[in-house]
């Protein structure tokens, strides 16, 4: 069985180049993690047989890493141990911060093979309102997708959001779901 430590140094090399190189995903190449990881090819290939494989990985570690975020703001709790609104609550905070580039890029990229899509879903499954039930409580889904403008809003727009304004903000969301 291939080494945890060494997957997971590929993975965070491999995130780390897409917040770093311009290129983004496209700059994660057997090439540069080899170089940057100081293993052979076959090494990397030892943990990752394709590309395929290696960018599965990535989503798969980038949606873990926003999982543990939101599990530190609900006071280091899974979601199966929170109430709807706690989860909700813990999600909204975490999605009001201001999160690095690269995180953005692994989600967008995310949306173009269901094996990328998999891994965040599975974590949206536990934390978000499912924004496809037509019953769901209105203002959890108001609350969810603002939250989501709010958590893009610094990486698409000139000017960033003061951090008065994201708190405003932030305690308007919470508002809807309390």
């Amino acid at each position: 069985m291939p080494s945890k430590s060494k997957r997971e140094d590929i993975l965070r090399t491999a995130y780390a180049i897409v917040a770093s190189d311009p290129g983004g995903i496209e700059a994660v190449t057997y090439d540069r993690l080899a170089a940057d990881t100081e293993l052979s090819k076959s090494g990397l290939l030892y943990h990752f047989p394709s590309r395929h494989a290696l960018l599965v990985g990535l989503h798969e570690y980038t949606a873990a890493l926003w999982e543990d975020k939101v599990r530190a703001h609900a006071g280091g709790k899974g979601a199966d141990e929170l109430t709807a609104r706690e989860r909700y609550r813990a999600m909204l905070v975490t999605m009001s911060e201001h999160e690095p580039l690269a995180e953005l890029m692994v989600t967008l990229h995310s949306r173009t093979h269901p094996d990328y899509t998999r891994p965040w879903l599975e974590v949206e499954d536990r934390w978000l309102p499912r924004a496809d039930d037509t019953a769901a409580d209105p203002n959890l889904l108001a609350a969810s997708a603002l939250a989501s403008g709010l958590w893009v809003h610094d990486h698409i727009y000139a000017r960033p959001l003061a951090e008065v304004n994201r708190a405003v903000i932030v305690e308007k969301l919470l508002e809807l779901i309390e």
